[in-house]
């Protein structure tokens, strides 16, 4: 809240192209050559970080214990953490991180305009945002199929089994959707993102773009920041 003056989606792209300028190689030397760069870009605009000791924390929870002094920071992990600030409405959040990922990428299109995702991309996204738990807790919880009597046992999903997850969810909606328009008389649905595949990982070699990565971290297999929770009671 001390930053919902501080930033815009503009904003943010040009600290993350900042960001990644310095740090070409997406790993920073430490946390402080991070923050350096972003607060020379906000001094720029006469702005600066409030209460950024909040986002210490989160980054630093992203590291082991053990040698975090000096140790090598990922940039997508921090620009996660550091979207944490950012006052937007989700859609527009989304389009900041899709944003970010372009820039990553090296495809600097604008503020969430053009280009797209792969899998590969959205699974490393999906990693930014489960390190600075952006994600629900109960999301990364599987049960264990190799350990079921006499008790179920549960096991921390991998980020993989995440997307596998959401991908199916998406095709069975699309599924569901493609029977209620034909019982409708009205046209089909457009295809879900990173639609299942014949062989293979499903979703390798789909593309993803803005509406499509909504629609994916909206899914009860992602939810982030809660979003599938909307209308429970």
């Amino acid at each position: 809240m001390a930053n919902w003056g501080t930033w815009d989606q503009a904003l943010f792209h040009e600290v993350a192209a900042a960001v990644v300028a310095a740090f070409p190689e997406r790993k920073a030397s430490s946390y402080q050559a991070l923050i350096e760069v972003v607060a020379k870009v906000l001094g720029g605009h006469g702005k600066r970080l409030q209460m950024g000791h909040y986002l210490d924390r989160v980054v630093l929870c992203t590291q082991p214990e053990e040698g975090r002094e000096g140790k090598e920071v990922d940039v997508l992990v921090f620009l996660c953490a550091l979207s944490l600030s950012l006052n937007l409405d989700v859609d527009e959040r989304v389009a900041a991180l899709f944003d970010t990922m372009l820039v990553l990428r090296g495809g600097l299109g604008g503020e969430g305009g053009g280009g797209y995702m792969d899998r590969r991309a959205l699974e490393k996204l999906l990693g930014g945002l489960v390190a600075t738990a952006q994600v629900p807790a109960e999301v990364l919880v599987q049960p264990d199929k190799t350990m079921e009597y006499p008790f179920q046992s549960y096991k921390v999903a991998s980020i993989e089994e995440i997307v596998d997850k959401a991908i199916v969810e998406g095709k069975e909606r699309y599924e569901k959707r493609v029977k209620d328009a034909k019982k409708a008389g009205r046209e089909p649905p457009v295809p879900p993102p990173l639609a299942g595949e014949e062989g293979g990982r499903p979703g390798d070699g789909g593309r993803l773009s803005l509406e499509g990565l909504v629609q994916m971290l909206e899914t009860k297999a992602i939810c982030a920041w809660g979003e599938c929770y909307q209308g429970r009671e």
